[in-house]
């Protein structure tokens, strides 16, 4: 709860609990005894309201398809962020939460425009999921796109593009034929399992 009058000592206690809760999200990405990559919960990552989106996100794929191996991307992929296995799913997840006052996004990549940094076995995203976390940093909004629904014209990406809110089906930025808020879908996903052997 915000105090009445904020001091040095109320913002030193709020930076000792964001640290503590940072802490604990770093022992979950990073356990002690590495996991299968296939089994992980979270990616690994500095920013953590893109790697809460990415749980949401494998939460979500894994249930989609509960019989095929999803893992998450490396920062060498430059393009998706949850491979499929079997498939030629490859989805890049956008987050952004209540706190963001301008709700934009980082870059999305046109897939169809091979990054200079790429890796010799790049492969560009089949999927966008955009994912609009509360203040409390739970899902309240999800889009699931494919590049067809992006108008990138000649552009290589597209850069201060604007999620929509997720209370309304208005706003956001214009590049997108916007699919309707599937929020329920995510929310009713079943909590994340270990991935068939």
């Amino acid at each position: 709860m915000l105090p009445e009058v904020i001091t040095h000592e109320s913002v030193s206690d709020a930076i000792e609990a964001y640290a503590k809760a940072y802490a604990l999200l770093e022992k979950i990405q990073n356990p002690d005894s590495k996991p299968e990559e296939s089994s992980r919960l979270m990616p690994t990552g500095d920013q953590k309201t893109g790697c809460i989106g990415e749980y949401w996100a494998m939460r979500f794929a894994r249930n989609r398809w509960p019989k095929k191996i999803c893992k998450f991307g490396t920062h060498s992929e430059h393009g998706w962020d949850i491979q499929v296995e079997g498939t030629s799913s490859r989805i890049q997840v956008k987050t952004v939460s209540g706190w963001s006052k301008s709700r934009r996004l980082s870059p999305i990549h046109n897939p169809t425009t091979r990054p200079k940094k790429a890796s010799v076995d790049w492969a560009p995203w089949t999927d966008l999921w955009l994912i609009y976390l509360s203040k409390d940093l739970i899902p309240t909004g999800f889009w699931q796109l494919k590049f067809g629904d992006i108008n990138f014209g000649d552009r290589e990406k597209l850069s201060g593009f604007v999620i929509r809110k997720p209370n309304g089906e208005a706003g956001g930025s214009s590049p997108i034929r916007w699919p309707k808020n599937t929020i329920a879908k995510l929310l009713i996903s079943r909590p994340l399992v270990l991935n068939p052997t």
